[in-house]
């Protein structure tokens, strides 16, 4: 099988991608077998790990007290947004959250790095062209003030190395760091990713594992998944280390609503005349890009099998197209333009649409950092039919109506729309995952509380140098 194509969530570029050499192939193969141990100890830990109630009470009972006027600035970056590319899930956290940070009592300033120094930067008019840029690296140069802190919520693989050494100098001058680092699934499922993509993680990750002040994680299982990849590495005893504090946050589920603090999405070109058929047929909506992450095989399959055995339903499928082989097999399949819709990525407009004809959300990610369509399903009113992953559980407890294939047949995912099926509309409305509903206002007060105020889930010890493998 070839690898799939580069996942455009995380990085964007058209240009040819040189093969690794021999120190970088090297490199890969020690990532490939820490990797291996990574995932044993994993398993261990996800049948004794609980969530930590403690964290969130502490946490609401921090955002519970006014946030205090300050002095301070929050420096957001937002260099991602000053490139021409298709938005991704990131940059939804990204823009909510300059919207609502920028509602608290603390100046926050987006900057972005232009190739020779750290920027403040703007704003740009909104366009129908979903790849247009949505900020611009335009206005003076950064001059880090007292009591400066830089949030970093995107994930900018492209960031040179000057622009890291611009950042040591303005932590040098008093500035502080706070990065959030969505999950490091890509190099504990390095067979997920092409090569290119693994190494420019790790190097990413090793960097701002030595830069920042604070770690912020969007679930307490991507933090516990950040300690166990860490504690994966095997370092000399006398390898210098600090202390990193880790907070967790909860991200918000109204981006995708009408009217919420994200900008919202324009469909991609193919996709904007599609609407549902208005009819009876039950419809149910995935929203995944198609990789292997994602979990659209066992979708594909799971749909397969009843539409083979007579069942009539209907599922759509909104996500770019990430997976060259499994695409093909998508567009090849017989229910194609009937029972399965493929339009590509939908606008938010669509995406609300699909939603109030669903019956459920399918989720069938193998894994997740937090899990952002089940919170905006909550958001929708949408019940949700997902696969027993350890974050789907920590965000939204037993109310999802889940399958899980590794329990047996009746479990599978097959098995379990079948049941849905035939379950009475007041049941399924059972399984509208509120527990993960929430706003992004919230999000933007917890992160003023641990950014500010400091509040610590974890504090990891790391090498003062970037970790290797």
């Amino acid at each position: 099988m070839p690898p799939p194509a580069m996942d455009s969530e995380r990085m964007s570029t058209r240009s040819p991608i040189p093969r690794p050499n021999e120190a970088q192939l090297a490199h890969l193969l020690r990532l490939h077998r820490r990797a291996l141990g990574f995932r044993n100890a994993q398993a261990e830990a996800d049948l004794t790990t609980t969530v930590d109630l403690r964290w969130r009470q502490r946490l609401a009972a921090r955002c519970s007290l006014p946030p205090a006027p300050r002095k301070a600035r929050i420096l957001y970056s937002v260099g991602t947004l000053c490139r021409r590319r298709f938005p991704t899930s990131i940059d939804r956290v990204v823009l909510a959250l300059r919207e609502e940070l920028g509602r608290l009592p603390v100046p926050v300033v987006p900057v972005a790095f232009d190739g020779q120094c750290w920027r403040e930067a703007s704003a740009q008019p909104s366009t129908d062209d979903p790849k247009a840029p949505r900020m611009a690296a335009d206005g003076p140069p950064v001059t880090v003030q007292a009591g400066d802190q830089l949030l970093i919520a995107e994930l900018d693989y492209r960031l040179p190395v000057q622009g890291h050494r611009e950042l040591m100098r303005l932590k040098a001058a008093g500035m502080r760091i706070g990065t959030i680092v969505h999950d490091v699934f890509i190099v504990i499922r390095p067979e997920w990713f092409p090569l290119h993509e693994i190494l420019a993680f790790d190097a990413w990750l090793g960097r701002q594992l030595s830069l920042a002040d604070r770690i912020l994680c969007p679930s307490q299982h991507s933090a516990r998944q950040l300690r166990l990849w860490l504690a994966s590495a095997a370092l000399p005893s006398q390898t210098p280390r600090r202390a990193l504090p880790v907070s967790v946050i909860e991200l918000g589920s109204d981006g995708l609503a009408e009217g919420g603090p994200a900008p919202s999405w324009a469909p991609a070109p193919g996709a904007a005349g599609f609407s549902v058929p208005d009819d009876s047929c039950p419809t149910f909506l995935a929203v995944a890009a198609i990789h292997p992450r994602k979990g659209v095989d066992t979708l594909l399959a799971g749909c397969s099998a009843l539409w083979g055995a007579g069942l009539d339903f209907r599922l759509v499928l909104s996500g770019r197209s990430l997976d060259p082989e499994l695409t093909a097999r998508i567009r090849a399949h017989p229910q194609l333009g009937d029972r399965l819709l493929f339009p590509g990525f939908l606008g938010d407009a669509q995406l609300r649409a699909v939603a109030a004809r669903a019956q459920a959300m399918i989720l069938p990610s193998r894994e997740e950092g937090f899990g952002l369509p089940m919170a905006e399903a909550a958001a929708l009113g949408l019940p949700v039919i997902a696969r027993d992953i350890p974050v789907f559980r920590e965000i939204a407890g037993d109310q999802p109506f889940w399958f899980q294939s590794a329990r047996g047949q009746q479990h599978t995912l097959a098995a379990r729309l079948r049941d849905w099926l035939e379950l009475p509309e007041a049941q399924r409305r059972r399984h509208v995952p509120t527990l993960a509903g929430g706003t992004w206002a919230r999000t933007a007060r917890q992160i003023h509380a641990v950014l500010l105020d400091g509040l610590d889930f974890d504090r990891l010890q790391v090498p003062e140098a970037p970790i290797r493998a």
